[in-house]
């Protein structure tokens, strides 16, 4: 259970990195 759920906390923290470098792209 520990190991999936730490799979599934990267994959959220990909997913929060890429919608952070879409902004910035947006922004500048």
């Amino acid at each position: 259970m520990v190991f999936i759920y730490g799979i599934n906390n990267q994959i959220k923290t990909y997913q929060h990195f890429q919608s952070g470098m879409l902004q910035y792209f947006i922004n500048s």
